[in-house]
C-alpha cells in the first residue's frame, strides 16, 4: 500500500474517530502502517545485512544467469501449503574436441544436440518475528484521533525481525552449498592479497588475481564482493589513495567493484567447513536468487473484528511479509499482538548445469577467498592451464525439457523461542476412549473413538490429523511408551488449555508449561524421484534417536514431536548431527550448532572485592566492595555497551544476559574505584552458551570475582 493512500486512510480514520471516538482493528492497523512508514528513517535495519542487500539488488535480480519461470503451490504435502520454485536453464556444453561430432560434415546427423533443463525445488524456510504486545494506550490514542502516536515499538519489531532475517539468509548463503569451486582448478578457496604485508597500502595483485580467476571461468562480468571489516576498509582505501606522480592511481587500473558489508560471512564456515575470520565471497550477479512468498494472500487473507491476516511491504528492503494481528479479551485487559513472517529460500545453479564439462565441475559462480596481507607480486599469482581439446562426457538425447538429477543432501534448520508445552507426563494414563480434542474450549472431532489401551499410536495419529490445520499447533507427538500413554503437544503461547474428550470416563487435561524450546525441523533434499525413508539424530549430549520422518519421539528425554519436526529443551544445546537415507538408498549427513535463544536471559552474578595485597585473589580478610561501577560490553571489543551495574553492599552485580560473548571492565572514575590501584587484567571475558552454561576467559584469576586494588 502506497504512502499517499495510507495518509488518506489515516485522515479518514481521524475524521471518523472524532465523530464516534472509536475505530475498528483494521482502521487502527492502517494508521499504524502510516506511522511506521513515516518513522522508517529512525528505525532502519542494521547496515550489516550485506548478503540480503545484494540478493535483492536489481543488478542481481535482473541478471539472468538462469530463469525462475514460476512459483507454484502444492497443497498435497503433509504439512499443508508448500511453494515450489521452477527454474529453467541451458546446461554448459563441453569443450569442443579436435574432431567433434559432425564437424566438417554438412549433412551429418550426429552433431551436438542442445536442450533446456528444468529444476524444481520447494521453498524450505519460514522466518517469523517475535510476537509484540501493542500498548493499549497507543490504540486508545488512535481511536481518539489524537495527533501523538507511539510507533517506535512496531517499527523496532520490524527492524529486529529484518535483522534476524538478514542473518538467517547470510548463514544459509554461506553454509548451504551455494559457494562453489574455481573453474579448471577445482580449488575451493583461495588467498587474496588485497593489502601489502604491513596492511597500510593496497597490493594490486588482489585485483589482478580476481580478474584472472574470472577469465578462467569464461566470465567477462566482474564479481560483486561480500565481506566484513577488511573488505570495507579496502574499498575506502581505494577511494582515498592519492594519485602518483604520473597523475593517476595505479590501484584503480583494472576492474571496479561494489562491496557489500556483512560480517556474518566470517561467523559460519563455508559449506560446513572451518570458520575463517577474513572471509570474502565473490559472486557473479544473477548466480544466486532470493525467492520469497507469503501465505496470507488471496483467499487466505481475512479480516475479523478481533483478527487480521494479510501482507505488507517493508519500507527498507521492499519485501512482502505476512502480518498477524490478534485481539484477545483477557479479563479486565484487552491484549493486542502483532507479528510478521515470510517464506524464503535461496536458489543457486542447479546441480547438473555443468555435468557435460568436467572443467566446471562444482562451479557455481560464487567463489570463496581469504583476505591476506602480503607483498607477493604477479609472479607468485595462482594460474590455471587447460587443454582446449579435453575429452567430453559425450552427448545425451534432446527431447524438450529435462529435469535435473538431484543429489540427496541432509540439512535442518532451528530457531529458539518461547512456546507452550502440553503433556500427559505424570498422569499415568493407561485407558480411555478418545473421540475429540478441546483446544481453548473449541472441540475438534477425531472422526471416531480411539482406545488408548489398544491403539495409543493410532490415537496420536488421529489427533495430529484433527489439529494439523491450526497454525498455533506446532507439533503433536507421542504414543505408547511402554508404561502409559504419552502425548506431547507444542503450541504458540495463545493456546491456554488442551483437553482430550474421553467417552469412557473423565476428560483428560494436559499439563501446560511455558518455556524456551529449540525448534529443530528437517529440510533435507532426497535424490531425484525418492522420498526420505529414515532420519537418525545425535543430540549434543550423545543421545541417539531415529526412525521414519513422521514417527513420534517417545521416551527421548527433553525432546518432543516427530523425527522431522521436534522441539528440545534449551538445556539440549550444542551441535546436532542428522543422518538420512532415502528410498534410492542415497545417504547424507549434516551437522550444525543451535542458534541462540533471542529474549532468553541468564543470570550472571559478579562479585567485587577490595584486593588489599593486589594479588588478584580474594584472601581471608579481604571484604566485598560496594559502589563500584562494572561495565558490560557485547562481543570482544569494548564498543557496544549492554549494561552497567553498581555493586551492592555485598559487592554483587547481577547481570541478566542473553547467550553470547561479553567483556567486563571497571569504571575507574566512579564511586569506590576512584583513587584505587586497579592492576587486574581488563577487560575480562565471559561466554554464555545457548544452554546458559558460563565459561570464563583466562583473565579471571577467580571466576566471577573482580578485584579492585588498594587506595594509592
Amino acid at each position: 500500500m502506497k504512502i499517499k493512500k495510507l495518509r488518506k486512510l489515516y485522515k479518514a480514520y481521524q475524521i471518523q474517530a472524532e465523530k464516534d471516538g472509536a475505530c475498528n482493528l483494521s482502521g487502527c492497523w492502517n494508521v499504524m502502517v502510516e506511522h511506521m512508514m513515516m518513522s522508517a528513517a529512525s528505525n532502519r535495519p542494521s547496515p550489516n545485512n550485506g548478503i540480503l542487500k545484494f540478493l535483492i539488488d536489481s543488478a542481481n535480480v535482473n541478471n539472468g544467469r538462469f530463469n525462475i519461470d514460476r512459483i507454484v503451490t502444492d497443497l498435497s504435502q503433509e504439512d499443508g501449503k508448500k511453494h515450489k520454485v521452477v527454474s529453467s536453464f541451458m546446461p554448459r556444453q563441453a569443450p569442443q574436441t579436435e574432431n567433434g561430432p559432425g564437424k566438417g560434415e554438412i549433412c551429418s546427423t550426429d552433431g551436438l544436440r542442445m536442450k533446456y533443463k528444468t529444476d524444481e525445488r520447494y521453498i524450505r524456510f519460514r522466518h517469523e518475528s517475535q510476537k509484540l504486545v501493542i500498548d493499549n494506550a497507543y490504540l486508545r490514542c488512535i481511536r481518539e484521533g489524537k495527533d501523538v502516536f507511539r510507533t517506535e515499538a512496531v517499527a523496532q519489531l520490524l527492524r529486529t525481525y529484518l535483522d534476524a532475517f538478514g542473518k538467517a539468509v547470510a548463514n544459509q548463503f554461506i553454509k548451504g552449498g551455494y559457494v562453489g569451486k574455481f573453474a579448471r582448478s577445482g580449488a575451493t578457496c583461495r588467498q587474496l592479497p588485497l593489502y601489502n604485508a604491513a596492511g597500510n597500502s593496497i597490493n594490486p595483485l588482489g585485483d589482478i588475481q580476481l580478474n584472472e580467476d574470472m577469465m578462467n571461468a569464461d566470465m567477462s562480468l566482474m564479481p560483486t564482493l561480500l565481506g566484513g571489516t577488511k573488505l570495507s576498509a579496502y574499498a575506502e582505501t581505494r577511494q582515498f589513495t592519492l594519485a602518483n606522480l604520473a597523475g593517476f592511481e595505479v590501484t584503480r587500473i583494472g576492474q571496479e567493484f561494489v562491496p557489500y558489508r556483512d560480517t556474518n560471512i566470517s561467523s559460519v564456515g563455508v559449506n560446513g567447513g572451518a570458520v575463517v575470520a577474513d572471509r570474502l565471497i565473490a559472486v557473479i550477479p544473477g548466480a544466486v536468487k532470493l525467492v520469497t512468498t507469503t501465505d496470507e494472500v488471496g483467499d487466505f487473507s481475512y479480516e475479523r473484528d478481533t483478527q487480521l491476516r494479510g501482507t505488507i511491504q517493508d519500507p527498507f528492503f521492499g519485501l512482502t511479509h505476512d502480518y498477524y494481528i490478534n485481539e484477545e479479551n483477557c479479563g479486565k485487559e484487552i491484549i493486542t499482538t502483532i507479528s510478521f513472517a515470510i517464506n524464503w529460500d535461496i536458489i543457486g545453479y542447479p546441480s547438473c548445469w555443468a555435468d557435460l564439462d568436467p572443467e566446471f565441475a562444482g562451479v557455481t559462480d560464487v567463489y570463496c577467498y581469504e583476505i591476506i596481507c602480503s607483498d607477493l607480486g604477479v609472479c607468485s599469482m595462482e594460474t590455471t592451464t587447460t587443454d582446449p581439446f579435453a575429452p567430453t562426457k559425450g552427448d545425451e538425447p534432446c527431447n524438450a525439457y529435462e529435469a535435473c538429477e538431484q543429489v540427496c543432501a541432509a540439512q535442518f534448520q532451528n530457531q529458539c523461542a518461547e512456546f507452550a508445552l502440553f503433556r500427559t507426563q505424570g498422569q499415568s494414563i493407561t485407558s480411555g476412549l478418545i473421540s475429540g480434542v478441546s483446544v481453548n474450549g473449541i472441540e475438534f472431532s477425531l472422526g471416531g473413538q480411539f482406545n488408548i489401551a489398544s491403539n495409543a499410536d493410532g490415537t496420536v495419529t488421529a489427533i495430529q490429523a484433527a489439529l494439523g490445520s491450526m497454525a498455533s499447533i506446532k507439533v503433536v507427538g507421542g504414543g505408547d511408551n511402554g508404561v502409559d500413554f504419552q502425548l506431547d503437544i507444542v503450541t504458540s503461547l495463545s493456546i491456554l488449555s488442551i483437553k482430550l474428550l474421553n467417552d469412557a470416563g473423565a476428560d483428560i487435561d494436559l499439563t501446560r508449561t511455558v518455556q524456551y524450546l529449540q525448534h529443530v525441523w528437517d529440510v533435507s533434499t532426497p535424490s531425484t524421484g525418492a522420498t526420505i525413508s529414515a532420519l537418525n539424530w545425535t543430540a549434543p549430549d550423545a543421545t541417539a534417536f531415529g526412525g521414519a520422518p513422521t514417527d513420534s519421539l517417545i521416551s527421548v528425554a527433553g525432546h518432543y514431536g516427530t523425527m522431522q519436526n521436534f522441539f528440545a529443551l534449551v538445556a539440549e544445546s550444542g551441535a546436532y548431527i542428522e543422518e538420512f537415507t532415502d528410498s534410492n538408498n542415497c545417504e547424507s549427513t549434516y551437522s550444525a550448532s543451535l542458534e541462540p535463544c533471542a529474549g532468553l536471559e541468564f543470570s550472571l552474578k559478579l562479585n567485587v572485592f577490595g584486593d588489599t595485597n593486589d594479588n588478584d585473589i580474594q584472601n581471608v580478610g579481604e571484604l566485598a566492595l560496594a559502589n563500584v561501577k562494572i561495565l558490560c560490553y557485547k562481543g570482544a571489543s569494548s564498543t557496544e555497551l549492554v549494561d552497567e551495574l553498581i555493586s551492592d553492599g555485598a559487592g554483587d552485580c547481577n547481570f541478566m544476559l542473553e547467550s553470547g560473548t561479553y567483556n567486563f571492565t571497571i569504571d575507574p572514575l566512579f564511586g569506590a574505584a576512584v583513587g584505587r590501584d586497579i592492576t587486574t587484567a581488563l577487560p575480562k571475558y565471559v561466554t554464555i552458551a545457548v544452554s546458559g552454561a558460563i565459561s570464563y576467559g583466562p583473565q579471571w584469576s577467580e571466576n566471577a570475582k573482580i578485584p579492585v586494588g588498594p587506595v594509592l
